[in-house]
């Protein structure tokens, strides 16, 4: 029985599920899932793809399998496995430490065909009778499904494991062996993962594994190293530990793991944002400035085929070097080696008490760090208070610069001369305190992206307030209070005349940041911000500029956007040579 029949059965049920499985084809999010959750991850995978605009092509197995795929060089951006797999993954570099989520855990049932008679399966004894009287036994292939091989071990500890070998038809996984048994004659019985039972309506769950056999299993999500799209990724992951995901996981006979549960308390970061990684490695660099041994942490990211060229990107007020991190891909593959400072004050970098801030010194900070690294002639790329910057370090700097990029720069008015009220240090630090995940929230959906949003923000939501739910809270604070004094009281306003550089300008039309607005009088608030006319102005005043304006875009094009965004920053940037 369990010879020919079973190498029958693998085959077709294998090549079915291959014909079956979707390919993610072009900006297709590739999900490669377990079995056990397939149910749940189709049911709720619309509603992801309706609210974002993300696609994604989802193929099923078991975990085994699964592993093997990615061994062998398949592509994916999510896979759903077992912990024991993801440690196997990692051993061999396949999956990017540090993003694993946990999605839950269930158990194993014991299921028959729908109206078919339901043995007593509720004690060890009681189970042991029920696979010896079956005729037919139906489980997922041990070899590569956990169920499976879990089922075999209950078996030899019941002392039934000869009989429910010689019994058995196995499938590729547990949903398709229960499929199998709904279509058996015989007196048969099936015995694979609850979730996997209840997905198949042609079976019924007669009841879990009797409570001294019982043993659970976590699935979780993690992204692959070779994952081409790790923003909507983790963005689907974060989906999946949403209240819709839960409740159909539960639905399905998932339980929350205590990672999963702990997981559902915000993140609280360190200082220099220890416990949120990004995407590449950061690397540090050490320095003595102002009579203080600091350290600047920064990205440096080789490409596969160097045109000969560097990038530096300048990151804005409540952005990081790891905000860059779409960015960072697109200028990698069209040959740029990519360096990304973590300015002083800010993210993973040190935020010394007693600084005296100054465009200028980070400027002379930036520059010293490419010293170190060898790089003689860069472009610079600022976005934000990083367009400022790198205003700024293009005047100092002339001679390194090849092209200069502003996307969104603040700065294109000078607050103060408009009338915007001065706050003291000690006022910005007391409003600083009271930062929470909400009101960025608030904040970034009218001023970043237009009045959308989007899952995928929330990661950099999080790395901004995870560092104001930490004991480092008051450190961060005081930091962002004195960074907030040097953007205020040190325009480059008056200086655009003076920067020689060749210069594309990148405004999203939407934006209309301006520092200390919340404070101005109503009837200056409504003319501040104005970026249609405030990057026209602009581009007039640089010797050399070129404008390139997006209708629908706010603060954050590069985020909104980055297929828009990198398309036009790259051909820009191939005819600027």
């Amino acid at each position: 029985m369990e010879g020919l029949s079973r190498r029958l059965l693998l085959l077709f049920l294998a090549f079915s599920a291959l014909a079956a499985a979707p390919r993610a084809l072009g900006d297709d999010l590739a999900v490669l899932a377990a079995g056990a959750t397939e149910s749940t991850v189709r049911d709720v995978v619309g509603t992801f793809e309706k609210e974002t605009g993300q696609k994604v092509a989802l193929s099923f197995g078991a975990v085994g399998r699964l592993r093997d795929r990615l061994q062998a060089g398949e592509r994916a951006d999510v896979v759903i496995v077992t912990p024991v797999i993801i440690e196997q993954l990692e051993a061999r570099s396949l999956v990017r430490s540090g993003s694993r989520v946990d999605l839950g855990q269930v158990g194993g049932g014991i299921a028959v065909r729908a109206g078919a008679p339901r043995p007593p399966v509720g004690t060890a004894d009681e189970l042991k009778r029920a696979l010896l009287v079956a005729e037919e036994v139906y489980y997922a292939d041990p070899l590569t499904a956990t169920a499976g091989a879990y089922l075999l071990k209950i078996a030899d500890r019941l002392g039934v494991g000869d009989e429910v070998k010689r019994k058995g038809h196995v499938a590729p996984g547990g949903r398709a062996a229960m499929k199998a048994l709904a279509q058996s004659k015989a007196t048969a019985i099936g015995l694979t993962q609850v979730s996997e039972i209840l997905s198949v309506p042609e079976v019924a769950l007669i009841g879990p594994y009797p409570a001294d056999l019982q043993s659970s299993t976590t699935y979780a999500g993690i992204l692959p190293a070779g994952t081409t799209h790790p923003e909507a990724a983790a963005a689907f992951l974060r989906f999946l530990t949403g209240p819709l995901a839960r409740t159909r996981f539960a639905k399905a006979g998932f339980e929350p793991t205590v990672a999963a549960t702990k997981a559902e308390d915000p993140p609280a970061y360190g200082p220099e944002l220890e416990g949120f990684d990004y995407a590449f490695p950061v690397q540090r660099f050490d320095l003595s400035s102002q009579r203080e041994t600091l350290h600047m942490s920064y990205l440096d990211v080789a490409p596969e085929k160097p045109n000969g060229r560097t990038a530096v990107l300048l990151h804005g007020k409540n952005f990081c070097a790891g905000t860059w991190e779409s960015t960072i891909r697109a200028l990698a593959q069209a040959g740029y080696r990519v360096v990304a400072p973590d300015q002083i004050g800010f993210c993973k970098s040190s935020k010394p008490e007693r600084y005296q801030y100054s465009f200028q010194q980070l400027a002379a900070n930036t520059r010293a760090l490419l010293d170190h690294l060898g790089v003689q002639h860069i472009t610079l790329l600022g976005h934000s208070t990083g367009g400022m910057l790198a205003m700024r370090y293009a005047l100092l700097y002339p001679q390194q610069m090849e092209r200069l990029v502003l996307v969104n720069p603040i700065g294109l008015e000078d607050w103060k001369a408009l009338g915007v009220p001065w706050r003291s240090v000690d006022e910005w630090y007391a409003r600083e305190l009271k930062t929470t995940a909400e009101g960025i929230r608030q904040y970034e959906q009218g001023t970043y992206y237009a009045g959308q949003w989007r899952p995928e923000y929330d990661r950099w939501v999080e790395m901004l307030a995870g560092m104001y739910r930490g004991a480092g809270k008051e450190t961060v604070a005081w930091s962002s209070a004195l960074l907030y004094d040097m953007i205020f009281s040190q325009p480059v306003f008056y200086e655009f005349e003076r920067i020689e550089t060749p210069t594309l300008l990148i405004i999203g039309q939407k934006d209309n940041t301006a520092i200390g607005k919340d404070a101005a009088p109503a009837e200056l608030k409504q003319k501040l911000g104005q970026y249609p006319r405030l990057g026209r102005e602009a581009a007039r005043r640089f010797p050399h500029a070129r404008l390139v304006e997006f209708a629908e875009l706010g603060h954050a094009p590069q985020i909104q956007d980055p297929g828009q965004f990198h398309k036009a920053l790259l051909e820009d940037l191939r005819t600027a040579r």
